[in-house]
C-alpha cells in the first residue's frame, strides 16, 4: 500500500517538475525578430559555404565639424571600420562602405520621401 502511494507521489512530483521546467527552457531559445542589433553583435550570419556580413544603417549624425553614422549599433566616422567594411563617406542620407575593394552604399529613407517641416505662423 505504501509502495504504491510513494510511486504515485514520485510520479506526480516528476510530472510537475517537467511541466514547470518546460516554459523556462522554451523561453531561452526564443528571440524577438524585431529587436535591433545590439552593439556587441557582429552582424555576421554563418552558413556552410562562407560567412556573410550584413550592415544595418540606423542613423546619420551630421554637425558642422563632424559626421558619423550608427552601423550595426556602432558609431563610426569616415575612415573607421565596422566588421570587415571601412566607411569611406557619410552624406545626408547614405553611407558608402568599402568591402574587400568593392563599394557598397547603405541608405536611410530617401530624401524625396522626407518633407521639410514648415515654421508655424503665429
Amino acid at each position: 500500500m505504501y509502495k504504491a502511494f510513494f510511486q504515485r507521489i514520485t510520479l506526480l512530483v516528476l510530472t510537475l517538475f517537467a511541466f514547470s521546467a518546460t516554459p523556462a527552457l522554451m523561453a531561452e531559445t526564443l528571440t524577438d525578430p524585431m529587436r535591433p542589433p545590439t552593439a556587441g553583435s557582429s552582424g555576421t550570419v554563418h552558413s556552410s559555404k562562407k560567412a556573410v556580413q550584413y550592415y544595418h544603417l540606423s542613423s546619420i549624425l551630421i554637425s558642422p565639424s563632424h559626421r558619423s553614422a550608427i552601423i550595426n549599433g556602432k558609431r563610426v566616422s569616415a575612415g573607421e571600420s565596422v566588421g570587415r567594411a571601412r566607411v569611406t563617406e557619410i552624406r545626408g542620407n547614405e553611407v558608402t562602405l568599402s568591402i574587400a575593394g568593392k563599394t557598397r552604399t547603405l541608405t536611410l529613407i530617401p530624401l524625396s520621401i522626407k518633407k521639410p517641416v514648415e515654421a508655424s505662423r503665429q
